[in-house]
């Protein structure tokens, strides 16, 4: 008698039909799980933008601008625009970004973003309505991602938190 130590086709397709199964159970839960994934990276970018100008600002003792990489309707924001939506004149932009002024946070292309797209740091790190003027104002950005908003606050003394309130379309 041979004996043969191999699968038969049978065996072979039932186990990658139950496989096929078992996937397709667990696709929506990942791409769940993705989703998450790219709205809580995008909160962390963003945050860690505002803390690392804040910072910057301080040590600089001059002003810092962050801007998230794009804006509401997902065009793209460049150093330039960021500068132009603060209200920097054209002039005064490259010394801006030739001084490392300007910090563009990384917002996943997933994910929208609203409210307040530029914040401006002064030079004692507190928030700034735009940079001529003086008048202090507390910002607040929007992070929509996997259908939960994500508000994010820089408190007129330059304290950035960050809540999730409620949800989003």
């Amino acid at each position: 008698m041979q004996n043969n130590r191999g699968f038969t086709l049978i065996e072979l397709m039932v186990t990658i039909a139950v496989l096929a199964i078992v996937a397709s159970i667990a696709a929506p839960s990942f791409s769940k799980l993705l989703a998450t994934y790219q709205a809580n990276k995008s909160n962390e970018e963003l945050m860690k933008a505002l803390k690392e100008a804040k910072s910057r600002a301080s040590s600089m003792k001059m002003s810092v601008i962050v801007c998230p990489n794009k804006d509401g309707s997902n065009q793209e924001i460049t150093r330039t625009l960021c500068l132009t939506k603060a209200g920097v004149s054209s002039a005064n932009a490259s010394n801006f970004i030739d001084a490392k002024r300007v910090i563009l946070a990384n917002i996943d292309k997933a994910v929208s973003v609203g409210g307040d797209l530029n914040v401006v740091f002064s030079a004692i790190g507190s928030s700034l309505d735009n940079v001529p003027s003086t008048n202090l104002k507390a910002r607040k950005i929007t992070i929509c991602g996997n259908k939960e908003i994500t508000e994010i606050t820089v408190s007129v003394i330059g304290i950035v938190s960050s809540e999730k309130n409620g949800a989003c379309s």
